[in-house]
């Protein structure tokens, strides 16, 4: 494999990224993710062995 096209054909990403990471989508997006965790979190409580829940998420 030639190394000259593979980072061509996948760039390296740069940390920290240029531009306005907080946006309209992103706090969007964040405020449902933390939404979504809740109830996860509000579920698994329930559950005997938890790591059921945890061991599945790798499937």
């Amino acid at each position: 494999m030639d190394s000259d096209r593979v980072s061509t054909e996948y760039p390296f990403l740069t940390f920290p990224p240029s531009g306005d990471l907080l946006t309209v989508p992103v706090s969007l997006a964040l405020a449902e993710a933390r939404g979504r965790l809740g109830e996860l979190k509000g579920a698994a409580s329930g559950l005997p062995n938890q790591g059921i829940l945890i061991d599945t998420l790798l499937l």
